[in-house]
C-alpha cells in the first residue's frame, strides 16, 4: 500500500465516528504515511495533536508538523497555519502573513479560508475598511456548503432588510443541522421590518453609504410600501447623499400631495408643517 492509499484509508476511518480500536489503525496508517513524507499525512496528523484526538493534545507538535507539511506542498495548512500566525503562538505574530494563506486558499475555493478570511475582515483581524468584502467571502463560503457560514449570512441579510433571500439561507442552514435557526430566523420577521429598515438605513447614513439607503428604501416604495415613500419625500426636502437625494423640495412635495390626495394622515400632516397649514 502506498503511503497515499495509508493516509486517504485513514482518513475514511477519521470521517467515520471511529471506534478506539479504528481510531488507533488509522493513527498508525498515519503514521507510516508520515514516515514516507507524505504531505497530507502530515496535516493530518498535526490536526489529531491541535485537537487531541487519539493524543494528548500538543499545539506545539501541531505546528511543528504543520511546517512540515507546508514544506512539502500540502495547501491546506496554510489554513492552520494562518491561526497560529494570528494568535502569534509558537510562530512570531504576522498578520500579513495569515491574510495571504487565508486569500490564497480562498481563491481557489477553499470553504473554510472563505469562511475564516471573512470573519478575520468583520473582526478587524486584518486592517480593512471595507466590510463588503467580509460579504463577498461569507457568501462564497455559503455557496461553497458551509453552514454557519450560511447562518451568519441569513442574519446579515435579514439586517440589511433582504427578507427573502434571509429565510433562503436560514433554510439551508437549518437543513445542515445548524442549531438555534428558529430562534434567529424569528427576529426577522415581518413584524420586525419597519424597525431593521431604519436601524440599517441609520447605519449607512452613519457609514455615508448612500446607495444602500437608496437601493432599499425605492425598492420598497416600488412595492407600495407608504413608510418608504415617507422617507424618500423627507430624503428628497432635505437632501441626502451627492447622488441618491439631492435637495429636490418639489419632487418631495410633490410624493406627499400625491399620498395626501388618497387620504392619508401622515401626509397631511406633513404638508401642514411644509406649508405652515
Amino acid at each position: 500500500m502506498t503511503a497515499e492509499q495509508k493516509w486517504q484509508e485513514a482518513r475514511d476511518i477519521l470521517n467515520s465516528n471511529p471506534t478506539e480500536q479504528e481510531l488507533q489503525k488509522a493513527i498508525a496508517l498515519i503514521q507510516e504515511a508520515v514516515a514516507d513524507n507524505h504531505a497530507g499525512a502530515y496535516f493530518t496528523l498535526a490536526m489529531l495533536y491541535f485537537t487531541g484526538n487519539g493524543f494528548e493534545q500538543d499545539k506545539q507538535k501541531a505546528f511543528d508538523y504543520l511546517q512540515q507539511s507546508h514544506a512539502l506542498g500540502y495547501e491546506r495548512s496554510k489554513l492552520m497555519l494562518a491561526t497560529f500566525l494570528i494568535e502569534g503562538e509558537f510562530v512570531e505574530k504576522d498578520l500579513s502573513k495569515a491574510e495571504l494563506y487565508l486569500r490564497e486558499l480562498a481563491e481557489k475555493g477553499d470553504v473554510d479560508a472563505c469562511a475564516h478570511l471573512s470573519q478575520n475582515i468583520f473582526d478587524d483581524v486584518f486592517p480593512n475598511d471595507d466590510k463588503e468584502e467580509g460579504v463577498i467571502w461569507l457568501r462564497k463560503a455559503a455557496e461553497l456548503g458551509h453552514p454557519t457560514a450560511m447562518a451568519r449570512l441569513g442574519q446579515i441579510c435579514g439586517n440589511r432588510c433582504q427578507d427573502e433571500e434571509a429565510h433562503f439561507w436560514f433554510g439551508k442552514a437549518r437543513s445542515e443541522g445548524v442549531e438555534g435557526i428558529d430562534e434567529a430566523e424569528q427576529q426577522y420577521s415581518s413584524e420586525t421590518y419597519s424597525q431593521r429598515r431604519i436601524d440599517y438605513i441609520r447605519y449607512c447614513l452613519s457609514v455615508k453609504d448612500y446607495s444602500a439607503v437608496s437601493e432599499i428604501i425605492e425598492r420598497d416604495a416600488n412595492h407600495g410600501d407608504t413608510e418608504a415613500l415617507y422617507l424618500i419625500a423627507d430624503f428628497y426636502i432635505n437632501g441626502m447623499g451627492e447622488d441618491q437625494f439631492g435637495i429636490d423640495v418639489e419632487r418631495g412635495l410633490k410624493i406627499y400631495v400625491e399620498l395626501s390626495s388618497k387620504g392619508d394622515a401622515h401626509a397631511d400632516y406633513m404638508l401642514g408643517r411644509l406649508y405652515g397649514r
